[in-house]
């Protein structure tokens, strides 16, 4: 081969490598935030109590209605830097369709929607900056896709965290989900 195609062939496959890059990062970025969520829920006990919750808590519905829902966590005067947070859902009664960032967590932000009736967050400040009171971490966006009955959303809390800035210390208490009511009246949209 001579230098030209040898440059050319270099090209090619450092366009491609970019192209995944992305790609890549997501996945790494994703792995490392639940490593790190994980050995902050095994480390420790609860430093003070915070609360990942949804809301609204509770609402009317129709089929094909459109749910959004706020994940908040609230952490009082204690700053944080990172929530992670599992949501479950039915996905026989409700279909996501997106999920919206949040200016409270700006730039670290991993999303995994890939497991039926799961939505698997991680979000974290900027380094060196963190958080405090009560934040929405995302807005969900489902579509209701049952005729009748209810829908649960839960958190799960093994999965979930809210990491404490100073050390972090997993700080979580408690978790509330929401039930919606789907009915052939009047739609509750919020």
């Amino acid at each position: 081969m001579t230098n030209k195609k040898q440059q050319s062939l270099f090209d090619r496959a450092t366009l491609i490598g970019f192209k995944y890059a992305k790609q890549w990062l997501a996945v790494v970025l994703v792995f490392g935030i639940s490593i790190l969520g994980y050995a902050m829920l095994h480390s420790s006990s609860a430093a003070s109590g915070g609360t990942i919750y949804l809301s609204p808590a509770s609402g009317t519905y129709r089929s094909g209605d459109l749910v959004t829902v706020d994940i908040h966590e609230t952490s009082g005067t204690v700053a944080i830097n990172a929530v992670q947070t599992e949501v479950n859902y039915d996905s026989a009664k409700l279909q996501i369709v997106s999920v919206n960032e949040a200016v409270s967590f700006p730039t670290v932000a991993a999303t995994d929607t890939s497991i039926p009736n799961i939505v698997r967050l991680a979000r974290g400040t900027l380094v060196g900056t963190s958080v405090t009171g009560d934040q929405v971490v995302a807005t969900l966006v489902f579509k209701v896709v049952a005729s009748s009955g209810s829908i649960s959303l839960g958190i799960n809390n093994t999965f979930s965290l809210i990491a404490q800035a100073s050390d972090n210390t997993n700080i979580l208490a408690t978790s509330t989900g929401s039930t919606f009511q789907i009915g052939h009246g009047q739609s509750k949209k919020k």
